[in-house]
């Protein structure tokens, strides 16, 4: 797994994976390793590494997400590595007032910026990979729709504002490393774009489905307790 800023000795490890991604029943050659980590002052980080070098696009996407001691976003730094070579450096700023997004495409600056108060309540940030989608859970949960706010890589990863769906169905055991483990599916839909999601009880997802795409969890541990 690579990292944007490595782990230091102070952080504790709350929970990781690895998604392997599947076509059709057959490995496209691209994974997504995460880790979940807790510093003593109650602020947690998560790593994420999607890597698709080995599949047909050749993209990277590196993601180090500071969250504060309720849970919600502060920081986001990024990078993506294009399989053509076209690369993107940037942080989001996630504050009372405002998102902001700067980044380096190419070599060329941009920066955009969000009025928060122009968005319905709740609204809530996230960043598009599959454990990504798992920071709507929480607040899904309790709704049938947010306002959404996330990164538009086609758009070099401006930000994009949306109201976000949720379709729960019924809980499902879902077979991970060869544990059944009690999930709540969800379906989310925000644009043209609809994910299906299988979510335990840690808000972590541990399957998603993007028509004939699947990201199968296969190196899940958890050491979270819930209070």
């Amino acid at each position: 797994m690579r990292f944007l800023i490595r782990e230091q000795p102070y952080e504790s490890l709350l929970s990781s994976g690895r998604f392997r991604y599947e076509e059709d029943g057959r490995p496209t050659g691209a994974v997504e390793h995460w880790r979940l980590t807790s510093e003593s002052s109650g602020y947690r980080i998560l790593r994420v590494d999607l890597d698709a070098r080995a599949a047909t696009s050749g993209d990277s996407f590196l993601y180090h997400l500071l969250l504060n001691r309720i849970g919600m976003p502060e920081r986001l730094n990024f990078r993506f590595y294009g399989g053509d070579g076209h690369t993107v450096t940037g942080t989001v700023l996630v504050e009372p007032a405002t998102i902001t997004v700067s980044r380096e495409v190419d070599g060329e600056r941009f920066d955009d910026d969000l009025d928060v108060r122009t968005l319905a309540v709740p609204w809530v940030f996230w960043f598009p990979s599959s454990i990504g989608l798992g920071l709507l859970a929480e607040v899904a949960r309790a709704n049938r729709s947010v306002s959404g706010v996330t990164l538009n890589p086609e758009r070099a990863f401006a930000l994009e504002q949306s109201s976000v769906a949720f379709e729960w169905e019924y809980d499902e055991l879902l077979t991970v490393m060869n544990n059944q483990v009690r999930t709540l599916p969800v379906t989310i839909k925000w644009r043209h774009q609809q994910r299906r999601v299988w979510i335990d009880g840690d808000d972590h997802p541990l399957k998603m489905q993007r028509d004939r795409l699947l990201a199968i969890e296969t190196r899940y541990v958890n050491n979270r307790t819930r209070a």
